[in-house]
């Protein structure tokens, strides 16, 4: 391998690697094809601002850049301002420096808060920076944000997208707007996807959950939280088939607990019929849903963002093949129908109910399904992504 790629690649990232299997997946990927790769995170524990190490994840080396939270300048800049490219250069310029330091043939960036950390320090330095959008940034969903931040959020992308080396992102309608609006290449896609190791039979689900062989399961798999169409699920429970019955498999976010214990109460007797798992280890996702009758992705498009998602759920059900019932996207709505994954159904309780008793009343086997693993396991997607690298990383 040439010199230049034993240099550091760097997988920067603003937020936590452990649950971010995207992150751990490029990683393990260019380690595995003999790159020498790096994560760095940030933590905003105290002390001065500069690079700590920590464990190793996966094998590979982490280290974490210390942001100290009481900088002084702080109280003098609008809270709707902290984040964006002018506060936080002010703020991380040492910490430019201490990645820039390690000398790295290449980062790649997770995600915007990341890139436009770095994006510009990089392009002075002469290294590339490949910026990997994991969703439509001027349209995210931040229900806590102020519309000034949403604008200044989306702006900043538009100031710095040029910088960087290459764009990758989650799924074609996202590259397809990317494309159109930055006026830039059209960004590789890289879906959420499991290698096909993953990919092992098992029990059915009502088994895990100790139900009779009448019993008809309906699972969610993910973050248990606002815009999934749970709250609507959990309450047609009373109002679908006494066979049938509604498994969470995934971890409660604090905020919403209040609320999915609200929905819980209200199910009197029907309480017995939802049944939630807690989160199993990524490899063991596909293997947990072996066997459900239909997996539930109920999307609500409360921004651009969602409308266009395509989240690890889909192809996980898909993997394990669990017919889909979906909400309309931009991105899902195409391979449900190319794929014969399952229902495209609009979020209303007329819709869902009448598509949950005809799904499970009639069970349906997703014709195209190995076609659709041999188009978008990670196998498929990581030669995508090694032979970019080999093209950013080519002797010039």
């Amino acid at each position: 391998m040439a010199a230049l790629a034993r240099r550091p690649i760097i997988q920067l990232v603003m937020n936590g690697v452990e649950e971010d299997a995207r992150v751990r997946r490029t990683a393990r990927s260019l380690r595995d094809a003999g790159h020498l790769v790096r994560y760095i995170g940030f933590t905003a524990e105290s002390g001065r601002a500069g690079l700590v190490p920590a464990p190793p994840l996966d094998g590979i080396e982490r280290l974490l850049l210390r942001v100290p939270m009481e900088h002084p300048l702080a109280p003098l800049v609008p809270h709707e301002a902290r984040g964006t490219r002018a506060f936080w250069s002010l703020r991380m310029l040492a910490l430019m420096r201490s990645v820039l330091a390690l000398e790295p043939a290449l980062i790649h960036a997770h995600d915007l808060a990341a890139f436009r950390f770095i994006a510009h320090a990089a392009s002075l330095a002469g290294v590339p920076v490949v910026y990997d959008a994991h969703e439509l940034e001027r349209g995210v969903h931040r229900p806590l944000w102020s519309p000034l931040r949403l604008r200044l959020h989306a702006a900043s992308e538009r100031l710095v997208i040029g910088r960087a080396a290459r764009v990758i992102t989650v799924c074609p309608s996202i590259a397809d707007t990317l494309a159109r609006e930055h006026r830039i290449e059209r960004p590789l896609v890289l879906v959420n996807s499991h290698p096909r190791a993953h990919v092992r039979p098992g029990p059915p689900l009502r088994e895990r959950l100790g139900l009779g062989p009448d019993a008809r399961v309906v699972v969610f798999a993910g973050a248990i939280t606002t815009g999934r169409g749970l709250e609507l699920l959990l309450s047609l429970i009373p109002q679908l088939p006494p066979q049938l019955h509604v498994a969470l498999l995934g971890t409660v976010r604090p905020h919403f607990a209040p609320e999915l214990e609200r929905l819980m109460d209200a199910l009197n007797a029907d309480r017995a019929r939802l049944h939630h798992l807690d989160a199993v280890p990524y490899e063991d996702v596909i293997h947990t849903l072996w066997g459900a009758d239909v997996g539930y992705n109920g999307i609500e498009a409360t921004s651009d963002s969602l409308a266009h998602a395509l989240p690890n759920k889909f192809f996980e059900y898909a993997f394990a093949g669990v017919p889909i019932l979906t909400s309309p996207g931009e991105s899902v709505t195409p391979l449900v129908s190319q794929y014969d994954l399952g229902r495209l159904c609009p979020l209303t309780r007329e819709h869902v109910l009448a598509a949950l008793v005809e799904m499970t009343s009639k069970p349906h086997v997703p014709s195209g399904r190995e076609r659709f693993i041999d188009d978008f396991c990670w196998e498929t997607q990581e030669r995508t992504l090694l032979a970019l690298y080999d093209e950013l990383l080519a002797p010039r």
